[in-house]
């Protein structure tokens, strides 16, 4: 019941019906916060960081990064009030920052907080800090501004294939239907940089586990969410290559046999252009690049694969594949939701990858 309530105001929320405005607030001594982050601290660390810009009229300077310990993430909020020589809004904050430690022993708080609170917004992007903190990860940054540095990771989503931007109306309307979802991860690297580094499994509201490197590919190959990912193979006629894959359409059935549900049919169409390698397309035999198409097909299905037995293997439905077939034959939704476990997944997998003209970068 609490779930359903929750969803439903969660619906509302995203239409814009929230029945209530924040107050008008004066922008002269206002410090802008566009970084919130959370960790475990006692039992809450509540970690912000204004931009450079720190009022919207008002001078250029470092990013203020200010952490406390509270009781709750309000209450931390409220506290570090007190740390700011103004007042700090909320308003125009651009990412939520949970550190690997608070996500495994839940994300509900600190995302239903950005759901209750007035001044903050369900299109906040949302990410994971692997193996570190938000605390950290938001501190490294300082110097360089990590809301810029997590903007323009998400302006580049697109030319990301292993990590793209997901906000906390997306992620918690997802684990309120079916208890899973998906989020970014972020890692500090050695320089003190924030980079994409695959994405988070949230399952019953904790993390359960991370998809990286081909099994991330996998899930925007799931979405048909493929920009600019190469792709190079081995080819006996046109030796090495590599291919840009540029669109792509995915397709989830839920099969029977009879009553029987029986597994999941995934029919994967994706459109790329030559790179590298080889002459030019055009001078390609169709036999050619019916062998480069047929060395990506096996690509694509071992990626789909590696992002399928993530559900398999956390026994989780982190994709919606559920819904998706669902959607796909409704008359189907009963039985399907009955025997549907993702612990038992198993699925049958058809690739069609058409290489249609030589990659030109003017």
């Amino acid at each position: 019941m609490k779930k359903t309530a929750a969803a439903i105001l969660l619906a509302l929320c995203l239409s814009g019906c929230t029945g209530e405005l924040p107050r008008a607030r004066e922008i002269e001594g206002m410090d802008l916060v566009r970084t919130v982050g959370v960790d475990q601290g006692a039992p809450v660390r509540v970690t912000v960081s204004t931009g450079r810009e720190r009022q919207s009229g008002g001078t250029d300077g470092p990013a203020l990064v200010l952490t406390q310990d509270a009781e709750s993430i309000s209450g931390a909020c409220l506290a570090i009030q007190g740390q700011s020589g103004a007042n700090l809004f909320y308003g125009h904050v651009e990412q939520l920052l949970l550190g690997e430690a608070q996500a495994r022993q839940g994300v509900y708080a600190a995302l239903e907080y950005v759901l209750d609170d007035i001044e903050m917004r369900l299109d906040t992007d949302f990410y994971l800090v692997a193996g570190g903190t938000a605390e950290a990860a938001i501190s490294a940054g300082a110097e360089e501004e990590p809301a810029a540095r997590l903007e323009a990771m998400a302006a580049d989503g697109g030319l990301r294939s292993w990590c793209a931007p997901r906000t906390v109306g997306a992620v918690l309307e997802e684990l309120l239907e079916s208890g899973c979802s998906y989020a970014p991860a972020v890692v500090k690297t050695g320089d003190g940089q924030l980079e994409g580094w695959g994405y988070g499994l949230l399952r019953d509201g904790r993390l359960v586990g991370w998809a990286d490197s081909e099994a991330a590919r996998g899930i925007h190959l799931l979405n048909g969410a493929v920009e600019a990912d190469l792709v190079t193979v081995e080819t006996e006629a046109m030796g090495t290559v590599t291919v840009r894959l540029v669109g792509g359409t995915t397709r989830i059935r839920a099969s029977f046999d009879g009553d029987t549900f029986t597994g999941l049919s995934i029919d994967c169409r994706v459109e790329a252009n030559l790179a590298e390698g080889g002459a030019r397309l055009d001078q390609e035999s169709p036999a050619d690049t019916a062998e480069a198409a047929a060395a990506v097909e096996a690509v694509v299905r071992a990626r789909l694969g590696a992002a399928l037995s993530l559900c398999r293997t956390y026994e989780g439905d982190f994709f919606q594949l559920a819904r998706r077939a669902g959607m796909a034959a409704p008359w189907r939704w009963e039985s399907l939701e009955a025997q549907w476990d993702p612990s038992a997944l198993v699925w049958t997998t058809s690739v069609t990858v058409e290489i249609l003209r030589g990659y030109d970068a003017s």
